[in-house]
């Protein structure tokens, strides 16, 4: 289902991944712009929570870890699988109220909630949200966080 996971701290467990993803969730307004499209929004975001926000961003799966290389000048998002460097290139466009144009990205593996991988992530998730022992300002750091990674929107 997603795209890109954020962990602090570690990918071991599900606690990285939500203080990863909540980090994210509280940084994202500093790489939004009003003057930048969203491919540079999406890239920048991504890149500063590797580079300046110490975290771990996964891609397709926790094996494959996002690096950030300079090549051509400019700085690019990379995963290594079958010992080479692969790049990623991000897409993403602003929402426009005003266009009547809807953009969805679709998972690439059909999913539905019960489904074992599935099930597991949102069972983790819910324990989360559950969990009294978590503020509020938690949990709604946390959902944001999960709505802005999230394939589909």
């Amino acid at each position: 289902m997603s795209v890109f996971k954020v962990f602090h701290g570690g990918t071991a467990n599900y606690d990285q991944q939500f203080e990863g993803t909540k980090i994210a969730a509280r940084e994202f307004h500093n790489y939004w712009t009003s003057s930048g499209g969203g491919q540079k929004i999406f890239h920048d975001f991504i890149i500063g929570l590797i580079e300046d926000h110490s975290c771990i961003v996964t891609y397709k799966d926790d094996s494959k870890i996002v690096f950030v290389k300079t090549t051509g000048g400019a700085k690019h998002l990379f995963y290594t699988q079958g010992g080479q460097d692969r790049q990623i290139h991000p897409r993403a466009e602003k929402d426009n109220p005003n266009n009547d144009v809807v953009s969805m990205a679709v998972p690439s593996l059909a999913v539905e909630p019960e489904e074992s991988n599935t099930a597991a992530y949102l069972n983790a998730a819910i324990g989360k949200l559950s969990d009294p022992n978590v503020a509020d300002s938690e949990k709604r750091a946390f959902l944001l966080g999960l709505l802005l990674l999230k394939r589909c929107r």
